[in-house]
């Protein structure tokens, strides 16, 4: 099951079809049958990310899908290794064991099939989470926030991480978080226009839907309501509600006891 389809399709929407179209869930489902002829029965890939990661897309959407599934492959690695080289100068480990680990990480088997071989958008997040750690280690807090706020591609990465810049006070990191969500914001809507922002709206409704009814292979997903899901069904909102309760008060006092240098 690879979901670069979804994102070739929007990169070609946007060129072909105007952003307008970009949630067009009859649109997407055309594109994605002319895109991947084999998958038989099949639940078809649609588009649910934030408008402006569409615009990643645009140019690879010129190249035959194919090609533009092996420069992904290639971006992909690239985001991957320059990532995990931050993580690992931030975390201060020793140089010498760097390229070691770094060719251990790139051979592991998630990231060898559920990133590259998916052709998914995780190393995209880790690679401005971890620019963004950098970028706030090295005091540059208002780019730390400007980096983290592309994580907006997926708006679900980002609750417990500006929970702990309120809790921590880290406001110079709040504000270029802002900055950068206001741009994004506007770059979303020169793509897509007012309507097709609430189509997106509109997208993650159903989106939301389909997982609560089990449509959503939830196995993929590592999130407590997913779990929950899986164990409780009709009781997994409470399941998930409760846990959270129980354990972001720990997280908030475990931010207040180590808090890194602002």
């Amino acid at each position: 099951r690879s979901d670069f389809p979804a994102f070739y399709d929007a990169g070609r929407i946007l060129r072909e079809y105007g952003g307008e179209r970009l949630y067009d869930i009859e649109l997407q489902r055309k594109l994605d049958r002319e895109a991947v002829t084999y998958r038989g029965e099949r639940n078809d890939l649609l588009f649910a990310y934030t408008p402006f990661f569409a615009g990643v897309f645009y140019p690879l959407s010129f190249l035959p899908i194919k090609a533009a599934f092996l420069v992904w492959a290639l971006i992909s690695v690239g985001l991957f290794s320059a990532g995990f080289l931050l993580v690992w100068r931030a975390a201060q480990l020793q140089n010498h064991n760097r390229l070691g680990a770094l060719a251990i990480s790139l051979s592991f088997l998630p990231f060898l099939s559920f990133c590259l071989l998916a052709g998914q958008s995780t190393a995209f997040g880790f690679f401005f989470l971890a620019l963004a750690i950098h970028l706030d280690l090295i005091r540059k807090p208002i780019l730390s926030g400007l980096a983290l706020s592309l994580l907006m591609y997926k708006p679900t990465l980002l609750p417990l991480l500006v929970l702990m810049i309120l809790v921590t006070a880290r406001w110079r990191v709040l504000a270029g978080f802002c900055l950068g969500v206001t741009i994004l914001g506007l770059c979303s809507l020169v793509l897509v226009g007012w309507e097709g922002v609430h189509s997106y709206l509109e997208m993650l409704r159903l989106f939301s839907e389909i997982k609560a009814k089990g449509k959503h292979p939830l196995w993929l997903d590592i999130d407590i309501y997913s779990a929950a899901l899986m164990l409780f069904r009709d009781a997994a909102n409470w399941v998930a509600l409760a846990f959270t309760a129980f354990s972001v008060p720990f997280l908030i006092l475990a931010w207040r006891r180590w808090p890194l240098e602002a």
